[in-house]
């Protein structure tokens, strides 16, 4: 059984439902769909529950789908280079994340929750449309970037 997918540069249009459909991958922990022409990502993905690292960078993506932050072993989610505009809340449930790569999207504003991935090492925000004049989302970037300093990665963040 296949622990790895590799699709990346195939120039994909779409990844069909159909792929991730009734656990056809149990076992999958690394999902490799970078530089593809994706707009989207499956819902089903979130049916393969080991899965551990997502790298979907140089995509067209616009959105997460809300069933990825349902992923409990998820470790590494790689989404740079797209058109993301909006970070669900309920990527507080990745308490497993320690690698999270969103620069140069189009997203605005930092969802509190992401304070709640405490296991973060690797933050990448630069080149998105974040407002670091309103306090709140000044507080988010700063408490990822102290997140980051506690682990000794504080070299590893890479702010708006």
């Amino acid at each position: 059984v296949s622990t790895q997918s590799t699709w990346g540069m195939n120039e994909l249009p779409a990844i069909p439902e159909e792929v991730f459909v009734g656990q056809k991958f149990p076992a999958l922990q690394a999902l490799e769909i970078a530089t593809n022409k994706l707009e989207h990502l499956p819902a089903s993905l979130g049916t393969c529950k080991s899965l551990r690292k997502i790298n979907a960078s140089g995509n067209k993506l616009k959105e997460i789908p809300e069933t990825i932050f349902d992923l409990p072993e998820l470790t590494t989610l790689m989404v740079e280079n797209g058109q993301i505009t909006h970070l669900s809340e309920s990527v507080g449930k990745l308490t497993k994340l320690s690698v999270l790569l969103i620069q140069h999207n189009l997203i605005t504003k930092l969802p509190a929750s992401l304070v709640h991935c405490t296991e973060l090492t690797k933050v990448t925000l630069k080149d998105n449309h974040v407002d670091l004049a309103d306090e709140s989302q000044k507080a988010i970037h700063d408490k990822l970037q102290e997140i980051c300093k506690a682990k000794g990665q504080a070299h590893r963040f890479i702010g708006v």
